[in-house]
């Protein structure tokens, strides 16, 4: 603990085996911030990229609520209104005595912290910070929206990676400081933003987000792909971080149109893999019913990729309709199918120099430095936070 003291000590409530955390924590120097990280969720596993940072850097300790009894421990918890995960969390805020307490997500992270923070009578710095469906999705239900409400009255600073959600949430009360807007899992590193990637007329492979779930519909362009089959023809079809139930259906779906498609499941392929897919897909696909961005749909405009993305995930702050990429509004197998068809003739006649100038525009935006930079605002004393908005 010695050596976290010269450092800015941040509490942060998050899941400890998301990719979004590990990436966020580590845009941090070592030197400058210590990460106590209270688990949101149960923890029996840990992100590699957050034990890496643990280990080889020293700025983070993992706060050790249940170990391989985290599951049922938390299922109880939950059966008593949290009151348990939010006592641990009062000690250990009183320990750390942080610069901030920092919430990475609503529903788990920022509804414990404001309880934790408002039942312990602590006065300490609140950073809510809205990943994806937070508010834009959890706003319909009433208990939810209390939550969100109280979150939002307590919170001192807030940050979304859509304009969208901080309407939602200035709309919802919420007075403090409003961070940048910026995508959640960061920027895109410089070895992909120079990358040399296929042009439209060499691309030959249509790669769908296959997740199908709480708000993932991959099933649905699985239903979509025969509907459009002639226009399919000559295209590699591949389906990527399927779960069983898409599976299911690709199986399903190929024996009866005899289209051929490559399903792999979840964390199947690196990350590395799946940037070197985007460096040659001609489209991308996501249909999910709420998101907050899509970094896949980032991901895959940053590499060239023409996105079909439902319009749940603010596309119309990254997309030029129908220029480089389709928001999809009917999120229904007709409507998937409609627009595969409409972006498959769209993004074939798009002319190298117009592909390269909607490329260069994305990583622009999406400098993964620049992004850290804003990301340091997050942490910024009240003396030097002149560039937050108010």
């Amino acid at each position: 603990m010695n050596a976290s003291a010269s450092r800015k000590r941040i509490v942060l409530v998050a899941m400890v085996d998301s990719i979004h955390v590990a990436r966020w924590v580590s845009q941090f120097p070592a030197d400058e911030y210590f990460f106590h990280i209270y688990p949101s969720t149960p923890n029996r596993r840990v992100h590699p990229l957050i034990e890496k940072q643990k280990t080889e850097h020293g700025n983070v300790e993992i706060y050790p609520f249940g170990g391989r009894l985290s599951v049922p421990l938390w299922g109880m918890d939950l059966l008593l209104g949290n009151r348990v995960r939010s006592w641990f969390l009062q000690r250990l805020i009183r320990r750390v005595n942080p610069d901030f307490v920092h919430a990475l997500e609503f529903q788990h992270g920022a509804y414990l912290a404001d309880q934790a923070l408002r039942s312990g009578n602590l006065s300490h710095k609140f950073i809510a910070t809205n990943y994806g469906s937070d508010i834009y999705l959890f706003q319909q239900f009433p208990k939810h929206l209390a939550k969100i409400k109280s979150v939002l009255e307590r919170a001192d600073r807030y940050s979304a990676e859509c304009e969208r959600d901080v309407q939602l949430a200035l709309g919802y009360g919420f007075r403090g400081q409003v961070l940048p807007v910026i995508p959640n899992a960061g920027g895109i590193p410089q070895k992909y933003a120079q990358m040399e990637v296929l042009p439209p007329s060499e691309r030959k492979l249509v790669l769908i987000k296959g997740y199908d779930g709480w708000v993932g519909r991959a099933t649905l362009a699985v239903a979509a792909l025969p509907l459009i089959k002639d226009q399919l023809e000559g295209f590699e079809i591949i389906f990527y971080s399927c779960n069983a139930k898409t599976i299911r259906a690709i199986k399903k779906m190929s024996r009866a149109s005899g289209i051929k498609v490559t399903a792999y499941p979840k964390k199947a392929l690196s990350h590395d893999q799946m940037m070197h897919l985007f460096a040659r897909a001609l489209i991308y696909v996501g249909v999910s019913l709420s998101d907050g961005i899509s970094t896949s749909m980032l991901e895959a405009l940053a590499m060239g990729a023409y996105p079909v993305q439902t319009n749940t995930a603010c596309t119309s702050e990254w997309l030029r309709p129908s220029q480089n990429g389709i928001a999809v509004a009917d999120i229904s197998v007709a409507g998937i199918a409609e627009a595969l068809a409409r972006s498959l003739k769209a993004a074939t006649g798009h002319s190298k120099a117009q592909h390269f100038e909607y490329r260069l525009e994305i990583i622009g935006r999406l400098e993964a430095n620049l992004i850290a930079r804003a990301g340091l605002l997050t942490y910024a004393p009240n003396g030097d936070d002149a560039k937050l908005r108010r």
